[in-house]
């Protein structure tokens, strides 16, 4: 709503946890049409607002062929190379891509902006479907 990149929005949102009121979180939902999740796809507490939760797998254990992007692990979403690398790899929540190749730890996908090598540790925290 603001234009903040996608990448950054965890690191602000916990800075304003600490700093506004109750009133203003109250507004802030309100605005936001009460959002079920984050835009890392993972549930926010106290959300009105049902998940829809499909199965998932890490992207480490999948397998060749079309996925889609669910959500990001919250241990990922403090590691900046590795949220930048989704980002610039347009692996966000609800974005399409093609497993092409699992070997050696990294999975090398295929999106609308090219093809990438996801390294274990990214892959493993991220949920596709």
């Amino acid at each position: 709503m603001i234009g903040l990149e996608w990448e950054k929005v965890h690191r602000e949102a916990d800075r304003w946890e600490h700093a506004i009121s109750a009133d203003v979180e109250e507004k802030l939902v309100e605005l936001l049409g009460d959002p079920a999740t984050c835009p890392h796809g993972n549930p926010i507490p106290g959300s009105k607002r049902k998940t829809r939760n499909p199965p998932t797998v890490p992207l480490s254990r999948s397998v060749p062929g079309r996925i889609t992007v669910q959500r990001v692990n919250e241990r990922l979403e403090t590691d900046d190379d590795g949220i930048s690398l989704l980002a610039s790899a347009h692996m966000m929540p609800g974005c399409k891509a093609t497993v092409v190749e699992v070997a050696d730890g990294s999975v090398t996908v295929e999106t609308e902006t090219g093809r990438h090598t996801v390294p274990g540790t990214v892959a493993e925290n991220l949920y596709v479907s």
